[in-house]
């Protein structure tokens, strides 16, 4: 007919017992989303993502050579802009700018809009070529 009535002591423990398994599992997702986010921070930025760090690197080395047009774009920019590659690719230890990590994309824009040219690694001095 009616159910059997917990002692509050029983009920108390019952509580407490699912609360702990909560905590756990709570503790348990935890970790398998900060394990998710290491791992996306590695995949490649995506396509948009890829454009924007292109453009950029134009759009820079186009500034360094005095804009389109001039005669130093003209006979500098395809020198100029593998040169930057070359410092981005070697800086973020990667094969082509379309291997970018995604977690490294802030920082891939912020190191192309602040080079300002050819740089070379002399010992542990940095000498700046141009």
């Amino acid at each position: 007919m009616s159910e059997k009535q917990l002692a509050p002591m029983d009920r108390w423990d019952i509580m407490l017992r699912t609360s702990e398994n909560m905590i756990n599992k709570i503790q348990d997702h935890d970790l398998r989303l900060v394990s998710l986010e290491k791992r996306m921070d590695k995949v490649p930025a995506d396509y948009r993502q890829i454009q924007n760090i292109h453009k950029c690197a134009v759009e820079r080395v186009t500034a360094l050579l005095g804009g389109y047009g001039t005669p130093r774009y003209k006979a500098e920019f395809r020198k100029t802009i593998a040169r930057l590659w070359k410092d981005y690719k070697s800086l973020f230890g990667i094969v082509s700018y379309h291997d970018t990590p995604t977690g490294l994309y802030d920082q891939a824009i912020s190191y192309i809009q602040h080079w300002n040219g050819p740089i070379e690694v002399v010992g542990e001095k940095v000498e700046r070529i141009g």
